[in-house]
C-alpha cells in the first residue's frame, strides 16, 4: 500500500473511530472531556505529549477543510493543555521554508519534556537504488527555527528525547529495506545524538535480517543517563556467549537470532544486555520507575511465556508470571497490569 494510500485509510479510519465513540459515549450517557473534545475536532498524526502542558500533532481541524483540501492543510500544531488552545508551531511563511527545504513526508514527531524541541522524523522520497532515508530535524518551538540534525542515509525513527533534553535516542536501519524485499540488511541500530553538538553514537549494533521490517517503538529513558533499546542480535557466538538456552532461538525466516534488551549508560558509555531467546521481535516492556524495575515479556511465538522482572542494570531477575501469552503489559498505579485474552490480571509487587 502506497503512503498515500495509507494516510487516507487512516484519515476514514479516524473519522469513523471519532464517530463511533461519540455515539458509545452519548448511549452511556457520558460526555467527553474538554480536552477530548478540542482533540476530536482534529484529524492527527503522530500526536506527542511528553511535555507537561503542550501537546504536539501533525494535522488539521476537519470542520474548516474540505475533503479535497485536506491533505493541503496538514500542518506542526500545538495542543496548550491548560488553555485549550490550538496554534500552529510554524508560521505560514515558516512551514513553506521548512516543507521546501526538507518536505513533508513525516515519519513521526518527538517532544523534548520541557516542550521547548521538538524532532521532526521526515523522509526522502522513494527511490528503488537507494531506498527510504528518514532524516531528523529539529524546530526550536520557541523561534520556529528548524535545523538538520541527523543525515546519514539511514531510515531514522522513532525517537525519544532524554528527561533534560540533552540526547534524542533513535533506531536507525538500513534505507534499502523496503524497497530490497530480497536482501539481507541491517536493521534496528540504536544510537543516541547530542542535540547541540549533533555528535552521533552507537550503543547497540543493528542485526541482519531479510524482508520489509523496522521498529516501531520509540526507546525509553530510565533517566538522564541511561536509555534502554529493544534490540534483536545475529551475533550468535555473542549470544552464545550470554544465554545457557538456545535451542529454540529460531527466527521465522530461517535464520537465528535473539531478542535482547540493552540498557546503555552515557556516564560510563557501558551497555548492559539482557537475552529472551525465544522471540520473534523485540520484548515487551513495563517500566516502574519509583522502584527502578523493569518488566519484560519475551515475544509472540511461544504458547508459554514469561514476565520476567529486572532492576534498571537489567540484573536480578524474577519470573513473576509463566502461562499464556499476555497481549498487553503496562504499570497502572504502581501496579502491573497485563491482559490474556479478554481478562486483565495484575502483579503488585
Amino acid at each position: 500500500m502506497k503512503r498515500q494510500e495509507f494516510e487516507r485509510v487512516y484519515l476514514m479510519l479516524l473519522l469513523c473511530v471519532g464517530f463511533l465513540t461519540q455515539i458509545v459515549s452519548n448511549s452511556r450517557g457520558q460526555q467527553l472531556s474538554p480536552l477530548d473534545e478540542i482533540r476530536a475536532r482534529y484529524a492527527r498524526w503522530y500526536a506527542t505529549d511528553t511535555a507537561q502542558d503542550i501537546e504536539c500533532f501533525w494535522g488539521f481541524r476537519k470542520d474548516l477543510n474540505p475533503k479535497h483540501e485536506s491533505g493541503k492543510q496538514k500542518r506542526f500544531l500545538k495542543l496548550n493543555k491548560n488553555t485549550l488552545e490550538v496554534s500552529p508551531v510554524l508560521s505560514e511563511e515558516q512551514f513553506q521554508q521548512f516543507k521546501n527545504r526538507f518536505g513533508c513526508d513525516l515519519w513521526g514527531l518527538a517532544l523534548s519534556h520541557g516542550g521547548d524541541l521538538l524532532a521532526v522524523n521526515v523522509s526522502s522520497r522513494t527511490l528503488l537504488e537507494s531506498g527510504i532515508r528518514v532524516d531528523i530535524h529539529l524546530i526550536q518551538m520557541a523561534s520556529g527555527q528548524a535545523e538538520v540534525l541527523v543525515a546519514d542515509g539511514w531510515n531514522n525513527s522513532p525517537t525519544c528525547f532524554s528527561p533534560d533534553g540533552e540526547y534524542l535516542a533513535y533506531y536507525s536501519t538500513d534505507a534499502r529495506m523496503d524497497v530490497n524485499p530480497n536482501a539481507t540488511l541491517p536493521i534496528g541500530a540504536g544510537r543516541l545524538v547530542n542535540v547541540r553538538t549533533k555528535e552521533v553514537k552507537t550503543f547497540t549494533e543493528p542485526f541482519m535480517s531479510v524482508g520489509s521490517w523496522a521498529m516501531t517503538v520509540s526507546p525509553d529513558w530510565l533517566d538522564n543517563n541511561r536509555v534502554l533499546f529493544r534490540a534483536m542480535s545475529t551475533d550468535f557466538d555473542f549470544i552464545k556467549a550470554s544465554v545457557n538456552k538456545i535451542e529454540d532461538c529460531e527466527e521465522c525466516l530461517g535464520s537465528k537470532y535473539c531478542p535482547y534488551v540493552a540498557v546503555a549508560d552515557l556516564s560510563t558509555g557501558k551497555v548492559q544486555r539482557f537475552f529472551m531467546p525465544g522471540g520473534h521481535c523485540p520484548p515487551w516492556i513495563a517500566i516502574d520507575r519509583p522502584k527502578s524495575r523493569i518488566y519484560l515479556n519475551e515475544g509472540t511465538n511461544r504458547r508459554k511465556q514469561q514476565i520476567i522482572r529486572v532492576d534498571f542494570n537489567l540484573e536480578n531477575p524474577t519470573v513473576v508470571f509463566e502461562g499464556g501469552i499476555p497481549t498487553s503489559m503496562k504499570m497502572v498505579n504502581g501496579v502491573l497490569k497485563y491482559k490474556i485474552g479478554s481478562k486483565t490480571y495484575q502483579i503488585s509487587d
